[in-house]
């Protein structure tokens, strides 16, 4: 069995595949990528 090392940088910067955050760490990220939540990718705001 293979472990997988995750540090704290991936959570905040991993733009493919999932990432298990807490609700915190969730929400810090939207505010470092705003662009990222929006299906245009943040283009016309």
């Amino acid at each position: 069995m293979t472990r997988t090392v995750v540090t704290l940088e991936d959570k905040y910067t991993q733009a493919e595949g999932q990432v298990l955050l807490s609700a915190l760490q969730g929400v810090v990220r939207l505010l470092l990528d705003p662009g990222a939540a929006m299906p245009c990718g943040g283009e016309g705001t």
